[in-house]
């Protein structure tokens, strides 16, 4: 029979090598998608807040709080400068997405006066309008 102090050490081991934790679910499965958080959400907390782009008192005349972002945005020119909110044959050049990037086409970065999204947040907003624009579920 084993003592319980010996059964512990094999456990320990085993957790000591686990790359993730519940907490961070994308660093077990490796994919872009599966570690990106809601971008809805993301931009209903982040973008839609007082003063800026809420569904009541949208900045600009962008709503980024009501349902359909990539549906309601595709094919509209952006107010402030050049481009296209949500270009579905180019994803990468809608102003949505390099608004958040490190160099906006116009403006200041998004979102104005907090801190910038990183980088793998940013890649996660190009890849939810990529999916949108393939027809998936954005």
């Amino acid at each position: 029979m084993m003592r319980p102090a010996l059964l512990a050490v094999p456990f320990a081991l085993v957790l000591a090598g686990c790359p993730g934790s519940l907490d961070d679910p994308g660093r077990f499965t490796g994919h872009l998608g599966d570690a990106c958080p809601d971008i809805p959400s993301l931009l209903a907390t982040t973008c839609a807040t007082v003063g800026c782009h809420t569904a009541d008192m949208p900045s600009v005349g962008l709503d980024l709080e009501s349902a359909d972002v990539p549906g309601r945005l595709a094919g509209k020119h952006a107010t402030g400068g050049p481009g296209v909110l949500v270009d579905a044959q180019d994803p990468a050049s809608s102003v949505l997405y390099t608004k958040v990037t490190t160099a906006p086409p116009f403006g200041g970065r998004m979102p104005l006066n907090h801190a910038p999204l990183d980088d793998a947040t940013v890649a996660c907003v190009l890849a939810w309008l990529e999916a949108s624009a393939d027809g998936g579920a954005p």
